[in-house]
């Protein structure tokens, strides 16, 4: 999965532009929520950080790692 877009503060943003979720006054807060209720997780990999579990909660973590 791969985040689009993502509705904050009242309106639709781009994910494709990470200042659109790095901008936000919020952006900690949402992170930390995406992380502490998630029950994917990050590993270790050959190439690097590989998350494992729901595929829908490794796309948000994706979102959060880039």
């Amino acid at each position: 999965m791969t985040v689009q877009e993502f509705y904050a503060l009242e309106s639709v943003h781009d994910a494709r532009k990470r200042m659109n979720f790095n901008g936000l006054a919020v952006s900690k807060l949402l992170a930390e929520g995406i992380v502490y209720n998630c029950s994917a997780r990050i590993e270790s990999g050959p190439n690097g950080p590989e998350t494992k579990g729901n595929c829908t909660e490794q796309g948000l973590l994706k979102f959060l790692l880039l």
